[in-house]
């Protein structure tokens, strides 16, 4: 299987389900529902719920009844970015090479879409459980580890932590610590809850997240080395935000930096050597996070 015809096939495919779960652009209060659908459907990789739906592939559920939860975990994300990038946070101007959400809808209005989508992502989480049939047990399982990835022990705390103590004078302890709640917990959320939702056993669980662990933190440094090398017209995003804080680059350099991301992608990709074969469109999606160039 050739990876890009299969990322562009997926993108399709959730882009097709989130629009169809997003309110309507004409349903009061019109504004709001335009800033919700502006924000998601702005483009992206999709590749949070690309996980999802490939992991339950690999677990022999049925893809369309992991969609609900796949759908999830891209709301749950675009509401980051349109929090990290206000004013008062990031202050971004760009998003997915156009105007940020609260550019477009000012500050009010992005916060007031963010906090819509997040309460969305939830009743997904349950449409999931009922496409399933997953018992109550693991349905209040999938919606502890969406509730855990966005709060004060995940990517909240990620955030806070990088605005109010990454400092130029922080080492890798404080800057990891922010990357595994910033981006990893919402990636260790995706094969979590993916998990769970399609009855896997505690191994099963256990291979995934220890995947999604290492693939998060390699998609962060990533982001780090594009900050730093990258082009906003090929990022889609302003470049040099993180000029102020200590990153992964900024320690260990260009070449070390790359080199770490790649030592994490190998170590996901042997996480899920029980799987075999079955892995294989999981092992390129890794090789793909950190070649990529967006």
């Amino acid at each position: 299987m050739e990876l890009i015809p299969y990322l562009q096939s997926m993108r399709e495919t959730v882009n097709e389900a989130l629009d169809a779960i997003l309110p309507p652009a004409t349903e009061p209060p019109e504004e709001l529902h335009k800033a919700m659908r502006y924000a998601v459907t702005n483009g992206g990789k999709r590749l949070r719920p690309i996980l999802v739906l490939t992991a339950a592939q690999m677990l022999d559920a049925k893809r369309d009844d992991l969609m609900p939860l796949a759908c999830s975990t891209e709301l749950i994300h675009t509401a980051s970015l349109v929090l990290d990038d206000l004013p008062s946070m990031d202050n971004a101007t760009l998003r997915r090479a156009k105007p940020s959400t609260h550019r477009a809808f000012g500050e009010d209005g992005a916060i007031l879409a963010a906090i819509s989508l997040l309460m969305l992502s939830y009743e997904q989480i349950l449409h999931t459980g009922a496409h399933t049939k997953a018992n109550s047990a693991r349905l209040a399982t999938a919606i502890r580890l969406a509730a855990a990835a966005v709060g004060s022990h995940g990517m909240a705390a990620g955030q806070y932590a990088d605005l109010h103590t990454l400092t130029h004078e922080s080492g890798l302890s404080e800057v990891e610590f922010v990357h595994s709640r910033k981006t990893g917990a919402l990636f260790c959320m995706c094969m979590e809850a993916t998990a769970t939702l399609a009855g896997a056993n505690n191994a099963e669980v256990e291979a995934l997240t220890c995947y999604a662990k290492n693939l998060g933190l390699a998609f962060q440094i990533v982001d780090d080395l594009l900050d730093v090398i990258g082009k906003p017209e090929q990022t889609g995003k302003d470049t040099g935000l993180d000029r102020d804080k200590t990153t992964f680059v900024d320690l260990c350099g260009v070449d070390k930096a790359t080199l770490i991301a790649h030592d994490l992608v190998a170590t996901a990709k042997a996480a899920l050597e029980i799987y075999k074969e079955r892995a294989d469109t999981l092992l390129a999606l890794a090789d793909y996070v950190v070649d990529r160039k967006n």
